[in-house]
C-alpha cells in the first residue's frame, strides 16, 4: 500500500483540495478494504463509480458495503424492505425521477420509518431546503442509496470528500475527462483508490466520444421550411399589389 498526499497550490485564494492516492500495488487487495481505511462519516463524502450495476465495483454493490460501514444495522435503527431494496433511518438516498417538489438527482436523508394509523409504513426523507417528503413502500422504486453514485450522475454537484475507485475492471471508462470530472466535484479531499496501472492508463487516455445526433439536419430542415414560406408570402404580397 502506498499513500501520497499532494497539496494543490491555490492561486485564487480558494481553499485547497487535498488529493490522496491509495494504490494497491499487488492488485490483490479489495477496493472495499481500501475504503475501510478512509475516515468517512457517511454524510460529507461520496464514492464515484463508472458503472451503476455491472460488477462488484458498481455503485449498487458499493452502496450496500459502505452503508454497513457508516450506518450499520441496529435494534434501535428502524429499517424497511421495499422490493429488493432496504432502507434504514439515516441512510443517504437519491431520487432518480422528477416527482412533486423533488427533482431527479436530489439527495436527502431518511429521517423516519413509521406506521400510520392504518398500519401502513411511511418513509420520511429530508431533502435540501428542509423539504420533508413522505413515501409509501410502493413509491420507493424511485429512491436509491446515494453513498456511491455514478460519475455522470454527479455532474453539477459538489461534495466535501470524493472517493474515486480506479480499477482495471473499469477499463472501458478509464479516461482523463472522467477522472477530471470526478476530482473537480470535491471541495476538500479526493481519494483515488485502486491500481497504479489503471490510474496511469486513465491519465494518459483522452477519450472523447463523438456524439451523433440529428440536430444539424433538423435545423437545416426547419431553416429551409422557414425561408420557403417567407418567399411564398413575399410573392403573394407582390401579386396582390
Amino acid at each position: 500500500m502506498r499513500e501520497d498526499n499532494f497539496d494543490n497550490d491555490s492561486e485564487n485564494g480558494e481553499e485547497e483540495v487535498e488529493i490522496f492516492t491509495l494504490i494497491d500495488e499487488d492488485e490483490q487487495e479489495s477496493e472495499f478494504v481500501l475504503i475501510k481505511r478512509i475516515d468517512i462519516d457517511g454524510q460529507s463524502y461520496v464514492a464515484f463509480e463508472p458503472y451503476r450495476e455491472d460488477g462488484d465495483a458498481s455503485s449498487q454493490k458499493l452502496n450496500e458495503v459502505i452503508r454497513e460501514l457508516v450506518n450499520p444495522a441496529s435494534p434501535d435503527t428502524p429499517e424497511l424492505k421495499a422490493g429488493n431494496k432496504l432502507f434504514r433511518v439515516n441512510d443517504r438516498v437519491m431520487q432518480n425521477k422528477n416527482k412533486g417538489t423533488v427533482s431527479n438527482g436530489d439527495v436527502g436523508f431518511v429521517r423516519a420509518i413509521k406506521q400510520n394509523n392504518n398500519g401502513d409504513y411511511i418513509v420520511t426523507i429530508e431533502f435540501s431546503d428542509s423539504r420533508f417528503v413522505d413515501y409509501a413502500p410502493s413509491d420507493l422504486g424511485i429512491i436509491e442509496l446515494a453513498y456511491a453514485i455514478t460519475i455522470h450522475k454527479a455532474m453539477g454537484s459538489e461534495y466535501e470528500t470524493v472517493i474515486i475507485p480506479v480499477l482495471s475492471a473499469h477499463m472501458v471508462l478509464l479516461c482523463r475527462n472522467l477522472i477530471y470530472t470526478a476530482i473537480t466535484r470535491a471541495k476538500k479531499r479526493v481519494f483515488l483508490v485502486g491500481q497504479k496501472s489503471a490510474l496511469f492508463i486513465a491519465i494518459h487516455r483522452n477519450k472523447i466520444s463523438k456524439r451523433n445526433t440529428m440536430l444539424g439536419s433538423r435545423i437545416e430542415e426547419y431553416y429551409r421550411s422557414f425561408t420557403d414560406a417567407s418567399k411564398t408570402a413575399t410573392e403573394n404580397l407582390k401579386l396582390a399589389g
